[in-house]
């Protein structure tokens, strides 16, 4: 644990403290290293070393690499001021950093295709193929910039320490203010914004301002902090008027932290925070149901939602000096009322109750692996977010929020934030109990052996449906920790429209697609993002029992076709049977028109064999155990298929689909294991 050595303040700013973790310096030490060198790993890339005239791997068969750029690629878009400022910062990046390297902040370095250094607002994504914007915003959110001041005050490497200050001055020199694509979406530079405060106070106590290269590293990043704050102000991507309304939620956690860092320094800052304040708390009341769900119709989305809400609020009651938790849920209770800190809570327990038995929760909707800050011990899964659970059952004190199997790992981040936490010991894992979130549409059968995820909800985003899938009565299936059936995920967003379509489509979501139809039909002025709510979904039972739990459901998504066609599913578990029924009827609304062609998909986990394919049943094979599939009719098919357990990741798997003929009014599925 590295002790700090200067507490003299150049600028007046509150003290923000965050708490080095015993024992976890060797795992912060091998990815600081990384990030040392340069290499990231973003959205699916791999480690990859980010520099100018790099070969990138492509996305597909797209490769837009040109290894003949250099550093001076920047300059042509610049003013002649503005290159005289990139020289100068890059020169105390060296000083800060021997031999230190520029990175190309501006690449997609999975395509290798170079955005131009212009005006943010003329910036466009989703025109070329292969090309994914995310990537260099990703790079420029900077939340690596935290985990090496944490590998920092964990190892006392130095390297680490002046690397921060390093890659802060290379991204100012390369991105003037209002230029390039790392001030394209206001979320990116919230989130920027909220890293580079995080990762200088934790630095802040070691920086000597009688050595002048870190004296002048203080004196740029005060004014790069206002600047960012004022660009958030000026640019606030308001949910009602967008589609991805959780932008506004990184905006105001940024101008929240942004503005509470920098409240002594004016009226202005301490209006901003207020306001910051009063829109989390509207947001809240408007994107987060009764049920405790954030209400995008996507499960990695809540728990990014959350994270957005509740890291701002708990570093604005850091900075207005309360570290325990137990002052901390004061200061929530006093600021944005007591119903509001409950509904958080209750946020919490979602999130807690969605963990499968693996430790991830299912995939359901979009993913985009988007984080608010990383000050969790790094190393897990994207869709592992019990490092969160137990911050919040920390925070709140709460014995039900404490997530099954949890280790030191997961305690870190609320051992990081809190001062004088109070660590549950690990409990015996509680007995599993089937619950729903009737407002956003999410069904858990949770038995001894049995976890299942059912969504019968709404598209989601007011009817927007910007991060929805074609999913409604669709299911997931696991026996203990091995995954059957599951949901694909999403592999990409806009660099391909093929593969945005397909893996929000019907065909690969373990419901019925009927005639070859979407449930919901696209928006016809949005390709990436969004659907019409034609599925209008209705449950009709939900009960669970030590003797059963029953599911039963309808959508109204095949109205449109000709047999104007109402699709129920009713959901039978019986664990002391071990047995867990299918049961889909077909009403049609128009007397007298033939019911079309259905197909009953299941996507299979890849680690999944077909061991026996005949005479209507199905055996596959995980590990050992065994799940029978079984129709009393039909033609079971078998596709080639992929998954994506996290974006930017794709896996080959096995769709298995059982086909029927037309006229068919009701058909049952029996798993049984």
């Amino acid at each position: 644990m590295f002790m700090t050595k200067n507490t003299e303040d150049v600028f007046l700013v509150p003290e923000l403290n965050f708490y080095p973790t015993s024992g976890s310096g060797g795992n912060w030490g091998r990815w600081a290293e990384h990030y040392v060198a340069h290499e990231f790993n973003l959205l699916g890339s791999g480690w990859t070393r980010v520099c100018f005239g790099m070969r990138a791997r492509g996305f597909e068969s797209v490769n837009h690499s040109d290894t003949s750029v250099t550093s001076e690629a920047v300059l042509a878009g610049m003013t002649e001021d503005q290159r005289l400022e990139r020289t100068r910062l890059l020169c105390l990046a060296n000083q800060l950093q021997a031999g230190y390297e520029p990175i190309d902040w501006f690449i997609d370095f999975k395509s290798g295709y170079r955005y131009p250094l212009k005006h943010f607002s003329e910036i466009r994504y989703g025109l070329v193929e292969g090309v994914d914007a995310k990537v260099p915003y990703d790079l420029s959110r900077c939340c690596h910039l935290v985990v090496l001041a944490r590998a920092w005050q964990e190892t006392g490497d130095e390297r680490y320490r002046r690397e921060v200050m390093a890659q802060m001055m290379d991204w100012l020199s390369a991105n003037p203010v209002e230029y390039g694509i790392g001030w394209h979406a206001n979320m990116n530079v919230a989130i920027r914004l909220t890293n580079w405060i995080v990762a200088y106070s934790i630095m802040r106590g070691s920086i000597d301002r009688s050595d002048p290269a870190e004296a002048a590293f203080e004196e740029e990043f005060a004014a790069s902090i206002a600047a960012q704050r004022e660009f958030i102000s000026g640019n606030l991507e308001f949910a009602e008027t967008s589609i991805h309304p959780n932008h506004y939620l990184a905006d105001l956690g940024g101008l929240l932290v942004g503005s509470s860092f920098l409240a002594r320094h004016s009226a202005e800052h301490r209006n901003w925070a207020r306001m910051g304040l009063r829109e989390i708390q509207l947001e809240l009341d408007r994107q987060v149901g009764a049920d405790g769900f954030d209400y995008e119709s996507a499960t990695n989305y809540h728990a990014f939602a959350l994270e957005m809400l509740v890291l701002p609020l708990i570093i604005a009651a850091k900075l207005a000096g309360h570290d325990r938790p137990t002052e901390i849920v004061a200061w929530l209770d006093e600021n944005i009322g007591a119903e509001r800190t409950a509904k958080l809570r209750r946020m919490f327990k979602a999130l807690r109750d969605l963990i499968q038995p693996n430790h991830r929760i299912p995939l359901i909707g979009d993913i985009d692996n988007g984080r608010f800050l990383y000050l969790e011990t790094p190393g897990h899964h994207e869709c592992d977010w019990r490092f969160l659970c137990c911050m919040g059952a920390t925070l709140f004190e709460d014995e039900s929020l404490w997530p099954d199997g949890y280790e030191a790992a997961e305690c870190s981040l609320a051992q990081t934030l809190f001062l004088e936490p109070k660590i549950q010991a690990q409990a015996k894992p509680a007995k599993p109990v089937s619950c729903a979130f009737p407002q956003a549409g999410f069904y858990l059968m949770k038995t001894t052996s049995v976890y299942s995820a059912i969504f019968a909800g709404p598209i989601g985003t007011n009817g927007g449906g910007g991060h929805a899938h074609d999913d409604k009565l669709s299911f997931t299936f696991s026996l203990g920790k091995r995954d059957f059936i599951i949901d694909p995920g999403i592999y990409t967003y806009t660099p391909s429209k093929y593969y945005r379509d397909l893996y929000r489509s019907c065909e690969v979501h373990n419901t019925v697609c009927i005639n070859g139809e979407p449930q919901n039909r696209t928006l016809e002025d949005s390709p990436w993002w969004g659907c019409h709510e034609d599925t209008k979904c209705e449950v009709l039972e939900w009960g669970a029992t030590d003797e059963q739990v029953v599911f039963e459901a309808q959508h109204q998504g095949y109205l449109r076709l000709s047999a104007q066609i109402i699709h129920r599913r009713r959901i039978e578990l019986r664990e002391s049977r071990r047995v867990y029924e299918l049961h889909d009827f077909f009403a049609s609304e128009h007397e007298g028109e033939a019911l079309p062609k259905m197909r009953f998909n299941l996507m299979l986990h890849p680690d999944c064999e077909i061991t026996s394919l005949e005479s209507g049943t199905v055996v596959v094979r995980q590990s050992g155990v065994e799940l029978k599939i079984e129709s009393s009719a039909g033609e079971w098919e078998l596709a080639d298929a992929f998954i994506s357990p996290s974006y930017g990741v794709k896996c080959a798997t096995t769709r298995l689909t059982l086909c029927r003929d037309p006229g068919v009014a009701e058909n049952t599925l029996r798993l049984s294991w």
